[in-house]
């Protein structure tokens, strides 16, 4: 599977991990991708070749290699998330202090609440665009049938 990690506030960075699982044992191998350029495949077994009952699914495979990448994520440094959080709320008080002293001057009910709509689509904008989020995308993923099991 090939799995894209977003790291996404006011920056974004971006990881591709490129994992196998082996079906018949259920090894995880980080290096899937670099050890996959090296290899010439075809889209055929070859003749006399049969295959063993897989120990594990398709599905329980995936799950396995989404679980890896999780536990990983979970011991990475979100310093990034702490700093950008601190700009949103930078941010948020910057509109707040703008926009406040502009409804309570407002003597018009519908002139304050057209603000008011101007300051909360504001803050919903920084907030979209400060707030700290992991967004994780399966990319793609292929079924090979290699000699032996590792």
């Amino acid at each position: 599977m090939n799995f894209k990690v977003g790291y996404e506030c006011d920056v974004k960075r971006e990881e591709l991990y490129g994992w196998g699982i082996s079906l018949a044992t259920g090894v995880i191998d980080e290096h899937f991708l670099e050890k996959m350029k090296s290899l010439k495949l075809t889209p055929r077994l070859p003749s006399n070749i049969h295959l063993l009952k897989n120990g594990l699914s398709l599905r329980k495979g995936m799950t396995q290699l989404e679980h890896t990448l999780e536990r990983r994520l979970k011991n990475t440094d979100f310093s990034w998330a702490v700093e950008a959080e601190e700009r949103r709320q930078d941010e948020l008080e910057r509109i707040r202090l703008y926009y406040e002293p502009m409804v309570e001057a407002c003597e018009d009910a519908e002139q304050r609440a057209a603000l008011t709509a101007r300051f909360e689509q504001r803050a919903a904008e920084i907030d979209w665009q400060y707030r700290p989020r992991v967004t994780l995308t399966v990319l793609n993923c292929g079924l090979f049938h290699l000699p032996g099991i590792d």
